[in-house]
């Protein structure tokens, strides 16, 4: 990225959708997880038909009886705007001036890496807005950082969450059945004509604590370590992330949080609380991307940040111009189920 922006182009708008888009996410767990498929669209919203099918078991019947018919399907329309998240900065004077380039005794900062720096921190943001929002289409919803509810996928789609009280405050407990609960619910509610490829909890600190300490599960847990570590117990997976596969179940600790405009601070997961959700079904998780609020995108297949830049009017710096517009969705929100333990 040597190129993002010289002192020639104080004269010029500049497109730096490329370069932002480069910035690589750090805040992206779930992204890595790559559930959600990238999608984009030229609309700012995305329309879908819901098809209401009834399956049932074919009957057996006697030769020359009339057959058995299929039900006539029920379709329902389902719109969802995307939502609009603009961010901007600015490089000023004070940003370049008599500063030392990071690395190096003598030679100064320059305009393209104090842009770049801003790129980084706007992109920073966009990523967790995403991450924030693909979070809650786990739980559901389609709601954004300020708390606006777009929709709730339950009430659209006509059923009831699912949760499951896994009692992890009672020695007694079965969990296994508990994870067994959970599991078939999932399976039934995939819909997907196929096998699922996994299924995942993404569960809180506390959540994830009783886990691997009840009395239940404690033995599972301490195999489970032993059979991912080496000599010294060095731990064998690069990825230090605290996780536990049982039952054929990944419980991992999640710890995602979203700072707001004014400083406060919001765990993605409430504490006592976990989400779990099927891994490798194809299109039941998407993320549509509505093109930038600019003329030169009118029209165009959305991506998921675009950055511009433009210099100030009074020469006072350079404007830095960003913005997403996303719409995460699960759709299959009956196959998710939101665990807890209430004691």
């Amino acid at each position: 990225m040597s190129n993002v922006i010289s002192l020639g182009d104080f004269n010029k708008f500049t497109d730096l959708t490329d370069a932002i888009q480069f910035v690589p996410n750090k805040w992206t767990r779930i992204g890595d997880l790559g559930l959600f498929t990238e999608r984009g669209t030229s609309q700012l919203s995305v329309t879908f038909d819901r098809v209401e099918g009834k399956l049932s078991a074919l009957e057996a019947r006697q030769r020359g009886v009339k057959p058995q018919y299929g039900s006539d399907e029920i379709v329902k329309t389902l719109s969802y705007a995307t939502a609009y998240f603009p961010a901007n900065d600015k490089v000023a004077p004070e940003d370049i001036q008599g500063r030392r380039r990071p690395g190096s005794a003598t030679e100064t900062d320059t305009v393209t890496e104090a842009v770049q720096r801003k790129l980084e921190n706007l992109r920073m943001a966009h990523a967790q807005t995403r991450e924030y929002m693909e979070m809650q289409a786990l739980k559901g919803l389609v709601k954004s950082p300020d708390g606006t509810v777009f929709a709730d996928l339950y009430t659209d789609f006509g059923f009831t969450q699912t949760s499951i009280d896994f009692f992890l405050g009672t020695a007694t407990t079965d969990v296994d059945a508990k994870i067994r609960e959970m599991v078939r619910h999932i399976e039934d509610n995939v819909f997907s004509g196929g096998s699922i490829g996994g299924i995942r909890v993404l569960v809180s600190q506390e959540f994830f604590d009783k886990l691997i300490s009840h009395p239940n599960v404690r033995e599972a847990y301490t195999h489970y370590q032993s059979n991912n570590q080496v000599g010294g117990g060095q731990v064998l997976r690069d990825d230090l992330r605290r996780d536990f596969r049982h039952q054929g179940v990944i419980f991992e600790e999640y710890r995602g949080s979203i700072t707001h405009l004014d400083g406060t601070v919001e765990r993605m997961i409430t504490a006592q609380e976990g989400h779990a959700f099927p891994t490798g079904v194809d299109g039941m998780f998407e993320t549509w991307f509505s093109p930038a609020h600019h003329m030169d995108f009118v029209n165009t297949i959305g991506e998921e940040v675009y950055a511009f830049s433009i210099p100030a009017t009074d020469g006072s710096g350079i404007e830095i111009m960003s913005q997403s517009a996303p719409l995460p969705l699960c759709k299959r929100p009956q196959a998710l189920v939101k665990v807890l333990t209430s004691n």
